[in-house]
């Protein structure tokens, strides 16, 4: 499923699947491509999840129980879907127990203009376990002038790159339990 967004196999690909696309790491590549069209390709066809079957689909994957679940593409897909699917899903994507996949939820409900979106990444702002990710997203959505102000202090922000920081793969792969800030200094370069 790496076909170029120009390629027409992509589209017959996409089209052939959309009444029942696949369960599995076949549909999980395929999401993901769509998803990927859709994102940095700025294709314009209808996702191949948004069908009948692509819902269910969706909403099996958003199921914290579900076998190699790919919660996290499920959650960017509904960005793309029509808004009777996105209200339908996006409770699914809240409820789920994983912090990234709620921070899309907020994501793809905002950028088709949700409210609860904006509300949810304002809140995961001010968290400095998911505060960098939510600036970075309400930025991406030109919301600049949404996020809160106590997000913005230079002392919340240290502390929330020093977690964002902390919990990549490389380095301690977690949130610490607590983080505190033990000095400030001006560097005059």
């Amino acid at each position: 499923f790496d076909f170029e967004s120009d390629n027409p196999a992509m589209e017959t690909c996409f089209e052939a699947l959309r009444e029942n696309p696949p369960d599995g790491s076949v549909g999980g590549a395929l999401l993901s491509r769509a998803n990927r069209a859709k994102l940095n390709d700025d294709w314009e066809g209808k996702h191949p999840f948004d069908s009948k079957n692509g819902i269910e689909r969706l909403k099996q994957w958003l199921r914290p129980e579900s076998p190699q679940n790919p919660a996290y593409e499920a959650t960017i897909a509904l960005a793309f879907c029509s808004e009777e699917t996105r209200d339908a899903l996006l409770p699914l994507a809240y409820a789920y127990p994983d912090d990234d996949v709620n921070l899309e939820a907020g994501w793809a409900d905002l950028k088709n203009e949700g409210q609860k979106g904006l509300e949810f990444l304002q809140e995961a702002s001010l968290d400095p376990h998911r505060s960098s990710t939510a600036i970075s997203y309400l930025r991406e959505l030109e919301h600049d002038d949404d996020i809160p102000e106590a997000a913005l202090d230079p002392n919340f922000i240290a502390k929330a790159e020093m977690i964002d920081w902390l919990q990549h793969p490389n380095e301690i792969g977690d949130s610490p339990e607590s983080i505190e800030q033990i000095d400030t200094r001006n560097v005059y370069w």
